[in-house]
């Protein structure tokens, strides 16, 4: 208990001297910036052009109000749909760096759970304990070789890819996160092919040793899930979070993400698509999101042209069921993303995120600021 009461004295001086840099220095600056730069933040497409637009000044206004107030202008401005919302609407929607600054603060009090789904290898030993399906493991990267995990040795890299026969992995870094650092790998007839490109067994070898990644088998997506984008791995980004008080822990506003393209992957800083969910019964949202470098938003996919609205996720219920029991078995997590595929049999967990965004949940299911606040209430 002493020890644990010095590391919480630890943190909340951390975060003083943290903000009282960001007060005396960051925010000046900030400040000083968008005197100059703002019109960057003014000059964005409208996701809701039907509606019609603020005035460029007016714009202004609210954003240089919005640097006062929270040291920041608001990046998410127009996809939040501000530039059509009145004062009210507005008020509805958490500012990216202060549910920032209360998630980091809630979320990182116990290093020890944390790791627990940063690191991909650890986090699919938790997933496996509790029952719950995950992505197949077969390969770890170290220095000497590759650790197989299903002979349990260490063997040279160039022997364990000679031994993958039409083999489809994906090789992620341990702690990579937003789609960061992976690459897909295709094992056909001794010919490889790393995210679409032929390439020689040796670039692979490079690729490998290079850093600590993790081989896993690429996930079998449910039929209604694959539909909408047959190339890239679809999943939801289903949020839980615990009351302060009750210490209840329920299932907040979420999202699906979909690829595009020929993206391999659904992030949204890669071109994926973000859509709402109705928590109720799984059935997807009207409308799906892009970020701002990508698009705007649109009632159907690129691609498939399928509706997002004649979408209902299957075993979502499952889904919910099986992310509040994980996140009860780590209590000192006040709210955790996590990243499910849907396979043929059910969910698939693919990893928690403890640093997850409120940026999807905001921009496809409204403003999420008193709903957030709430939870937070002792």
């Amino acid at each position: 208990m002493l020890v644990q009461n010095k590391k919480k004295r630890s943190i909340k001086l951390i975060e003083f001297i943290q903000r009282a840099k960001f007060n005396i220095l960051i925010r000046p600056y900030n400040l000083f910036s968008f005197l100059f730069l703002g019109k960057n933040y003014c000059n964005g497409r409208s996701y809701y052009p039907e509606k019609g637009k603020k005035k460029k000044v007016k714009i202004w206004i609210e954003q240089l109000i919005q640097t006062i107030k929270y040291g920041y202008p608001n990046e998410y401005y127009f996809s939040y749909g501000l530039d059509v919302k009145d004062k009210n609407e507005r008020s509805t929607y958490l500012h990216y760096a202060t549910f920032a600054r209360i998630r980091d603060s809630l979320n990182m009090n116990i290093p020890s759970e944390v790791i627990i789904l940063k690191d991909k290898f650890l986090f699919g030993m938790f997933t496996q304990y509790m029952g719950v399906t995950t992505p197949e493991n077969i390969g770890i990267s170290e220095n000497t070789g590759i650790y197989d995990t299903r002979s349990k040795e260490t063997i040279p890299t160039k022997i364990f890819l000679r031994n993958l026969h039409n083999d489809d992995l994906f090789i992620k870094p341990f702690d990579g996160q937003c789609g960061a650092g992976i690459s897909h790998l295709i094992v056909s007839s001794d010919k490889f092919i790393i995210n679409g490109e032929s390439t020689s067994i040796e670039e692979v070898i490079r690729i490998l040793e290079s850093d600590r990644y993790i081989l896993q088998r690429t996930v079998k997506q449910h039929e209604a899930i694959a539909n909408l984008h047959p190339s890239s791995l679809n999943t939801l980004r289903l949020v839980t979070i615990r009351h302060q008080r009750t210490g209840k822990i329920d299932v907040f506003p979420s999202i699906i993400r979909i690829g595009t393209g020929k993206s391999f992957v659904d992030n949204t800083s890669k071109g994926g698509i973000a859509v709402g969910i109705n928590l109720s019964n799984g059935n997807l949202n009207r409308h799906g999101f892009y970020k701002p470098e990508y698009g705007t938003k649109v009632d159907r996919h690129p691609d498939s042209l399928i509706l997002f609205k004649d979408i209902t996720i299957p075993y979502f219920d499952k889904c919910k069921e099986q992310a509040v029991r994980l996140h009860s078995v780590l209590p000192q997590i006040q709210s955790i993303g996590w990243d499910i595929a849907i396979g043929p049999d059910g969910p698939i967990f693919v990893e928690g995120n403890d640093r997850w965004e409120i940026t999807g949940p905001q921009n496809c299911n409204g403003g999420l600021k008193n709903l957030f606040m709430e939870y937070l209430q002792k």
